[in-house]
């Protein structure tokens, strides 16, 4: 696991939540009022529900702040997307470079903001971004969140660099051996825009382009899992137990 110049990218595991409902959502990229939109329309309730991003919350769109400011709240979790990562090496390890690829990608928000508060935010909440979160659900399943691809093809087995720009995962005319993952039920990713979500292998792939102006994916856990094709509750050891 990389942990770089007091950079901490570690895997984060989430407990079932038996009380309210998992959201995943694709790159959100500043299209903070869609977010909240497609919230409201599917009654999110933040006092049981959660919401999981896939990364890249920041640059494009016209509210990269307000989506910085979600790391802040007790329902919002994200692993590190490729342009965290440009924002962590400007304003947190203070690389020009960083800087420089940031404002070429969409990050020319941060010349009106506070650079002291976005220092701060550097290195409060995203120099420790998970590269990976992996949830149970109420049903048993386990969900793997990486921004690109877990690039190794095993679950627990990360290289922030390759999982968060991996390109090979979408393209569909070669096989991609990192979209069966082992060691996990279903991997959902970003980063890689689709016209609408697809699946290769077990591997989900929901970023629908919102940087581009098109709709954010936003679905619930049994909305993954059934496209996923996986179904059923598990039992304690793991075997399918029918809804009763």
């Amino acid at each position: 696991m990389d942990s770089v110049c007091g950079r901490n990218h570690s895997l984060m595991r989430l407990p079932a939540n038996h009380v309210g409902r998992d959201l995943f959502v694709g790159d959100i990229h500043g299209q903070y009022d869609d977010l909240i939109a497609q919230l409201k329309a599917v009654n999110f309730n933040p006092d049981i529900d959660r919401v999981l991003c896939v990364g890249d919350l920041i640059d494009r769109g016209p509210a990269s702040r307000e989506c910085l400011n979600l790391l802040r709240e007790p329902w919002f979790f994200a692993v590190l997307g490729n342009h965290e990562d440009f924002f962590v090496g400007a304003f947190y390890e203070g690389d020009d470079r960083a800087g420089e690829n940031l404002f070429l990608n969409g990050g020319s928000w941060v010349l009106a903001e506070d650079q002291s508060e976005l220092r701060s935010m550097a290195a409060d909440y995203l120099a420790n971004l998970p590269v990976a979160i992996e949830l149970e659900t109420a049903c048993g399943r386990r969900v793997g969140v990486v921004h690109a691809a877990c690039s190794s093809g095993v679950w627990g087995e990360f290289n922030v660099q390759a999982d968060i720009w991996n390109r090979r995962i979408a393209d569909f005319e070669r096989d991609a051996p990192e979209a069966s993952v082992s060691g996990i039920d279903v991997v959902v990713v970003g980063h890689n825009v689709v016209a609408e979500p697809c699946k290769r292998g077990n591997t989900v792939l929901i970023d629908t382009g919102a940087a581009k102006g098109c709709a954010l994916t936003v679905w619930d856990s049994e909305q993954l899992l059934a496209f996923a094709g996986l179904k059923g509750d598990l039992g304690p050891a793991g075997s399918p137990r029918a809804r009763i």
